[in-house]
């Protein structure tokens, strides 16, 4: 339930996984839904790399990793008006793993 609040309060959010583009609230959704899904796997572990808050702006830096990827680079900026996030950039790098006789690599 947390992923709904978060995904319904951004009204403008550009997201690049991998070279491609979504734009807008809508079309992100299944993205994020995919995302929150894919983290809430047994196993999956974050690092922050950097954070930076100015005024209304904030900047997030981090690489994760779950079963069955990694995610090499992740940078998040949020705009934050009234409390609230009203612009979200979201850019990742995602790499496959692949299983070779038996060996899990990325």
């Amino acid at each position: 339930m947390r992923s709904q609040g978060y995904r319904s309060q951004v009204p403008s959010r550009v997201i690049h996984p991998s070279g491609t583009e979504f734009r807008g609230k809508w079309p992100t959704q299944t993205l994020l839904a995919g995302l929150f899904a894919e983290f809430s796997k047994p196993g999956s572990t974050f690092s922050l790399n950097n954070m930076v808050v100015e005024g209304k702006a904030g900047f997030i830096v981090r690489n994760a990793e779950t079963a069955d990827n990694v995610c090499e680079l992740g940078v998040n900026t949020y705009v934050i008006d009234a409390g609230k996030i009203s612009v979200q950039t979201l850019e990742i790098e995602v790499v496959r793993k692949v299983t070779v006789c038996g060996d899990v690599r990325a």
